[in-house]
């Protein structure tokens, strides 16, 4: 019938040292990135999720504008000029 033949390869240790070394890095950059989005997801389920006293709770409403949103944008402040008008005297 057909013969099939495999063929096996062995790496040397100096051929297989650069991509393990590799693989190290990515997966402690991995693990790093792991527990950085954990802490991220605790503390978005304490500010939803926690006591009253934890959680974020604006102290003004998010569609109020505030008395100082020019300024705090960098624009300056407008300076309005106020004309006040006397009614005619007719001599009484």
């Amino acid at each position: 019938m057909h013969d099939i033949y495999y063929i096996t390869y062995v790496m040397t240790f100096q051929e297989i040292l650069p991509k393990y070394t590799e693989i190290l890095q990515e997966n402690q950059r991995l693990q790093s990135e792991i527990l950085q989005l954990k802490q991220q997801l605790a503390e978005m389920k304490r500010l939803i999720f926690g006591q009253k006293r934890e959680r974020f709770i604006p102290s003004v409403s998010l569609n109020q504008l505030s008395f100082l949103a020019d300024e705090q944008a960098g624009h300056p402040r407008r300076k309005h000029n106020t004309v006040i008008y006397y009614p005619a005297n007719d001599g009484a």
